[in-house]
Formats: structure tokens, sequence, C-alpha cells
């Protein structure tokens, strides 16, 4: 946690410490609303995405589209597998395009996220009635953004070194993100009906008639006119398309001064310093911008002076705003952005009005012309509360070139609403004598993603109280029938995340929730404004977003969203249309990546695949891909600069009915091995080659639809440890679907206990005597929680648990010691 006194709680940088366990209830502590922030700490590679993906999540066109992206593949062949021909292949001609699509990876996050969401009122929570909302990490986003080429080429990723300072990495990862992602829907096309691939389809249905995405809500014409000075001959005319304006400050800074134009208009603000140009004015210039230098002239055979002009001719759904500011490097136009002034004539009218405005109008003439216009003043009427920027009249070559080339013509005039403010907090640090920084996003939720939350959560709620109904019931008939609660409870009985709810809390909790919509739906809500830093989650304000008085807050990104009127209101994407997709089952038999190996557990049919209530054991190991970074402070206590990161190697899942293994699977990482961990993990570096290994190896993608397929099939995992397993494979796994032995074998404020210790304890065999191994320790997993299912049934688990916690105490919790 920063410990500087002058920012904030809300914008200071709040994560949990390295390598420490976190769960979801640990989350919302930090968290006041129904939406997620993300656990990925500023010193994690690339963790300036984080703001621009939830950014991008609440634009509901890109949400939608993202999430109907999730199966999407790049060629005709629906098994389009890996195949290896060279010989010394690395990881990066291991990987086909089909598992490196940003799109996809984008789509999953944002089921993450939804996920997240919808079952925060499913956890159990005795001393609030308040949503349980966790965090998600972009970790496998991340990952397949470090592998393509064009990121590096870019100089994207940190360490390159050529990449932008930390700052502004914001601004460049968004105009790059824009671009590839519409590259990627292009080449993989619009799917039919629900954008997802069939069972037995091949192709894909591309709709080559629908735009690209971003480029429909985001993109921008510019006409480019060169004229010299001195030439009589027509200018030359270009056209051009971009998705992101750059502001440019440098025709109002004079000497590290704001200067004033001299075409400013008469009408300055009220109370504005006179010196300081608006918002209006700064954005006009950057639409229409103009820059004079020497070039060479074969009219008159020298080097004559040429004006460059660059001059906006369409106007975009979503106005996207590099502020070009933030950062050591910025320029001095951040001066601007500190500039607050009192509006009104008196104490009674008086308010504070911020540089970044509310919202702006632009017009584009009929002969090219361009006027800004911004809110400066609510309270008064609509003329008297708008400033009006027109600058100078462009030159009578200039609208004939506009003219000529169709860009000029029918008045164009669109009213934005600020939607999303990305700054960067400047962090001094108390204690490190270190200046740092991390970024934050405020963001105006739409009211329909509130509702459709909501909805999402009386949803699962409502399965949470069937599910806990039934258990009651039959728990109920067993005592009452043939008293031997043992034999069929171990059937029935549940020992979940949130087992710990009855059935009339969760009745209760739909009760609010459904009063909670009907207020939403009833009454006149205003979009509220959220401010995401990180875990930190917090309701915030359209002023808190827009002031930038204060030395530790810098601008990096604005978006402006168009205001439509009634009638094209249907531009707008509705939440409630479906974008469910289905995993199809036979993703579980996917063929590897290797040459000659045959998958000895293949499914034939999907009724064989655990289903709804069915209990699986599971068990994952990981190979380091990042080394841990660190340094010693002056006090010599040590600080991590760079938290290790692995990356899953194996999972193994045990139908527990059946005592089958339904999947042991080898995952090539898409990231380069740093240490595979062997000790633990069992995994050796030819297990991962796919010229070498005798396993199953698949790609990280399949692994993640195998995961994702019994999840959405309602699977309930038993295991030891589950949070961090799941966390590293960038799994949302329900409470309802979680067995943890980790917690289930746990005092409060104590220490958790290994697997291994707990086998030796309770079942009297040792394990894990060489290394790990995933199908062992997913096995034992299962029979401890038999085990604590027998003991609680007795009476007897928490004076067990407490001879464990003493015996380990004594022995110093090593295994084998009497």
């Amino acid at each position: 946690i920063d410990d500087n006194p002058a920012i904030p709680q809300t914008y200071k940088c709040t994560y949990r410490p390295p390598y420490s366990i976190f769960s979801s209830y640990h989350f919302a502590e930090l968290n006041q609303t129904l939406y997620p922030g993300w656990d990925y700490a500023p010193a994690m590679p690339n963790a300036y995405s984080s703001p621009v993906l939830i950014l991008l999540y609440f634009v509901p066109e890109v949400r939608r589209r993202m999430l109907l992206c999730q199966l999407s593949r790049i060629g005709t062949n629906e098994k389009h597998n890996l195949r290896v021909k060279q010989q010394n292949s690395s990881i990066a001609t291991m990987q086909d395009k089909s598992n490196m699509l940003l799109s996809q990876e984008l789509g999953f996050l944002f089921h993450q996220i939804d996920s997240i969401s919808g079952h925060s009122m499913s956890y159990s929570t005795p001393n609030s009635d308040g949503p349980v909302v966790g965090a998600f990490a972009p970790t496998n986003f991340l990952s397949t953004l470090s592998t393509l080429p064009e990121a590096s080429a870019l100089a994207l990723l940190d360490g390159s070194a050529a990449a932008c300072e930390p700052a502004r990495k914001p601004e460049a990862f968004l105009r790059f993100l824009v671009h590839h992602l519409d590259r990627e829907l292009g080449e993989i096309g619009e799917p039919n009906g629900t954008n997802v691939e069939k069972e037995n389809d091949s192709k894909h249905i591309i709709d080559q008639y629908k735009p690209k995405l971003f480029d429909s809500l985001m993109a921008l014409d510019f006409q480019g006119i060169n004229e010299f000075v001195t030439s009589t001959g027509n200018p030359t005319v270009s056209t051009t398309r971009g998705y992101i304006i750059d502001l440019a400050y440098n025709r109002f800074i004079n000497q590290g001064r704001p200067k004033i134009p001299t075409e400013i208009v008469k009408e300055d603000i009220i109370g504005a310093p006179k010196a300081s140009p608006s918002f209006a004015e700064v954005l006009h210039y950057s639409l229409c911008k103009d820059i004079g230098l020497r070039a060479w002239c074969q009219t008159t055979r020298s080097y004559e002076t040429v004006i460059q002009r660059k001059i906006v001719t369409s106007l975009p759904k979503m106005l996207c705003i590099s502020c070009a500011c933030a950062g050591i490097n910025g320029n001095e136009g951040l001066t601007l952005w500190r500039n607050d002034y009192e509006s009104g004539q008196n104490s009674v009218e008086k308010s504070t009005n911020h540089w970044l405005p509310e919202q702006i109008e632009i017009e584009i003439g009929e002969m090219g012309n361009i006027i800004v216009r911004q809110l400066v003043d609510q309270s008064k009427s609509d003329s008297e509360r708008w400033k009006e920027f027109k600058g100078e009249e462009l030159p009578k070559s200039v609208k004939e070139g506009l003219v000529n080339s169709a860009k000029a013509g029918n008045k164009k005039v669109a009213r934005y609403e600020l939607n999303a403010v990305l700054s960067h907090v400047c962090t001094d640090n108390m204690s490190t004598k270190e200046i740092d920084g991390h970024h934050v996003v405020h963001i105006r939720i739409p009211l329909s993603y509130n509702k459709s939350a909501i909805s999402k959560q009386i949803h699962e709620i409502r399965k949470c109280f069937d599910q806990a109904l039934n258990e009651e019931k039959e728990n109920f008939i067993t005592d009452k029938v043939n008293g031997e609660f043992v034999n069929r409870g171990v059937q029935l009985r549940k020992i979940t995340l949130n087992s710990g709810v009855i059935s009339s809390e969760f009745e209760c909790r739909e009760k609010i929730l459904c009063q909670n919509l009907q207020r939403i739906e009833n009454e006149d809500f205003q979009d509220p404004w959220v401010l995401f830093n990180g875990p930190v989650v917090s309701k915030s304000s359209s002023n808190d977003a827009r002031s930038f008085k204060d030395a530790f807050k810098e601008p990096c990104c604005v978006m402006y969203k168009q205001i439509f009127d009634e009638k094209t209101s249907n531009s707008l994407v509705d939440m409630n249309q479906d974008t469910k997709v289905t995993i199809p089952w036979n993703v579980i038999n996917c063929s590897p990546i290797t040459h000659g190996t045959s998958y000895n557990h293949s499914i034939k049919s999907e009724s064989e695949i655990p289903s709804l209530g069915d209990l699986v054991a599971f068990d994952a190991e990981f190979v380091q891909v990042q080394n841990e970074e660190s340094k010693l402070t002056a006090s010599g206590s040590k600080v991590t600069v760079k938290e290790g990161r692995n990356a899953l190697a194996r999972m193994s899942l045990i139908d527990c009915k059946t005592g089958e293994i339904i999947i042991d699977d080898h995952v090539l990482p898409r990231e380069p091995v740093v240490d595979y961990l062997t000790r633990f993990s069992g995994i050796r570096s030819v297990d991962l080659d796919p010229m070498t290994t005798t396993h199953n190896l698949i790609t990280m993608r399949n692994a993640y639809l195998k995961m994702r397929l019994l999840v959405d099939r309602g699977c309930i995992f038993v295991g030891h440890g589950l949070s961090q397993d799941f966390l590293t494979l960038n799994m949302y796994v329900p409470p309802g679907q979680i067995i943890d032995t980790l917690l289930i074998y746990h005092q409060e404020n104590r220490r958790f206990i290994s697997l291994r210790f707990l086998v030796n304890y309770l079942l009297g065999y040792d394990m894990q005597q060489d290394v790990h191994d995933s199908v062992e320790d997913a096995k034992a997993a299962f029979e401890l929680y038999l085990k604590a299912l027998e003991l609680k049934d007795k009476g007897t688990f928490a004076n067990v648990l407490q001879q464990i916690y003493d015996f380990g105490k004594r022995t110093d919790w090593k295994v084998g010691v009497d």
C-alpha cells in the first residue's frame, strides 16, 4: 500500500502481498460495487493493460462481440491442430495462429468478469448481506500478447529498449489493440447466429458486409492538405483514417507558459484565467491542426514554406482522445489540465468547473470549417451554458480541396458525453524514497450493465436456492429413514464454499436483489461513475474523474460517447441479447500437438462426461515463465520488484463417481519456460517438447476449453488449494462448485496445512516422496474430503483438526516424525 499521505485512499496502490493466498472475501473488502477490479500488481509485466481492458469491457458493443469470439478460429478447418515440421522448433513456431487470438482471450476475460459479478451473491457471508466481488487477472491475455511479433515490434512490452515511458503506455496499448482486434475480426469473420462453432461445422460463415467493430465505433476520416505558401498551384490532398485523436499543445505553449492564440474567442469563460486556452480550443486545433515546415518546391525550384493541414471530415460514435502529457517526459500541456476555475456570479451560483468538460459538441460545416463547443455551466440556459470556439476560417484553397475530394458537403454535428477517464497516479513512496506510479480508470457505468448484473445474480441465487433445498430435503429423509448418514451422506452432502448458506437465506437474498432491480427500472437513476484502481473499486463522480488539480494525478486517455436521440438509440447494444457460448463436448478429445501419441482417456459420448453436481477431483502442476526480481532496501529488508509468474504445465481430472481419469494432459505454455520446478511439479523439459514427449501435450487454449466445459456443465471440483490453481489457470469457478480441502482442514488465523501432511496423518501413507504427481494429488484430495465427511458425521471433526494442529506444532510440520 502506498504510504504517501497526499494521495487519497481510493487512489493508493493496494495489492495483495506477493505469493499470498487471497480469496474473493479479501477482495470484497476492497470493493463497493457489483464489478471486479484486477488482481495484477504494477510490478507484474505489462500491468498498464488492465485499466484499458476493463474500459473496453464497459463498451457494450465491444463486450458483446468479444464474448461471441470465444470459439473463433482462423482458417476453415475446425481441427486446425498444430503440427511440428522443424526439428529445432521454438515456442513461437509451435503455436498456430488460432491459439494466439487476442479477441478470443479477451472474450475469455470478459466471461470471467461476467462470472465474478454474476456469482457475487452466492457466497457464504454470515456478517454481511452485500456481494462478495472478487478480482480478475488478465494473465492468459497478456501471455498471448507477449507472443505477438507486432507487440514486440511496436515496443509495447515491458523491457523493450524503445518502449515509451510507463505513464503513457496505456495510450500506445489502446491504439495497438483496437487496430489489432479489428484485423483479427476481419480474419475470423463474424459467424452466423450465435457466433460459435458448431460441433460438426468445419467452416465459418463470414458476413463480409458488416463493418469492422472498432472502425464502426471510433474511426475518424482525416483530409491531409499540403500547400506551399508562395505557390499558385493546387494543394495536394490525401485521405487517412484513425481511431484515436492525439491532443496537440504546441500551439498553446510558449517557453513553458500557456499562450493565447491570435484567434482566441473574445468572450472568455467567466472566471477562467485569460492565458489559459480551454479544452475546446485544444481539441479544435487537434482536429484541424496545421504545421509549417520547409520543403522542396518543384515550381520555384527552391525550398519553400509549406503548410501541412490535417482536418477531420467525419465524426465517430465514440471519441477516443490521447492526452499525450502524462509522465516525466510529458510536455507542458499538463499545466492546462491543472486549471480549475469557478463559474457563477455569486456565492449561491458558484461552482467549480474543471478543464475537462463533461459534454462537448463538434460541428463540421458545409465547407469543412470545424466548431467545437464545451459545456461550462449546466445551471444556465442552453445558449449560455455552452461555450463555442470556431477558430480561423479555412483558406479558400483548402475549402476547394475539401470540396474537390468530396469531403465537404452536408453539415455534421455530434454531441458527446464523457464516458471514461484513464489516469496515471504518481506514487511517491515515503519509505523507499522512490517515485513510481500506477494507472486507474474512471468509468461511467451504463445502467443496462447494472440491470444485467443484478439479473444474473438473481438467476444464480435461484440455482443455489434449489441446490440447497434439495440437499436439505435429502439429508432429512436420510436421517429419518435409515439413520445411517455416513453411507448416503457421502453421496449427498457437498462442503462447497457456499454450503454454509441455507435455502431460506438464498431466498432472502433473492428478494433483496429483486427489489434493487425494480428500483433501478422504476426510478430515474443516472449512470453511476466508478473508480477502478486494481482490486480497489469504489463509487465516484464526474467531478472526481475530471479533476486534475492535484499533482499526483495525470491524464492518459479520455473517451466520449455520442449522445443519440430516441430515434437513433437502437444503435446501442441490448444487454439482454444472448452472448452465451456453448463449449462443444468433443473438445475434451482434442488431438495432441505431438507425433505418434494417442489419448488414453478418450470419451466416446457426451453422456460419459460428468455433469451437474458430479464430483471431479482436480489437480494441476505449473512451471515458471518469469523469475522473481527483488532488491534490498536501505534498512536491509527485501522488496519484490517483479513477482515470479507460473504457467499451467499439466492438469489431471478424475471422475469421483467411477474413479476413472477423464483428463490427464500436459500443456504447452505460450511463453518460454525459465524453470520447470521439477522438484515440485514433476515436469521435465522433455515432457513439454513436442518432439520428445510421451504425454498428451495440448495447447493452452484447449486446456482452457476443457476446463470451461466442465465448469459450464456444473461439475463440482474437489482439490487442495484450488483458489491458487484456478488463479494461475485464469479460470473463474463459482463457489458452489468448489470443494477445497485446504479450507476444510483449516482453523481461522492459523497456517494452512499441506496435502502431504494431512494424507500422512489421516490416511496413514506417504506421498510426493520424490516429485508431485497431479493424478496422485487429485486422488488424495478426494480421499481427504471423504475422510472429512466421515469425521463430521461422527461429530469428531473439530477435535481431530485440533489434534492435527497440535501434532504439527510439536513436529514442526515435518512428515514421518512421531
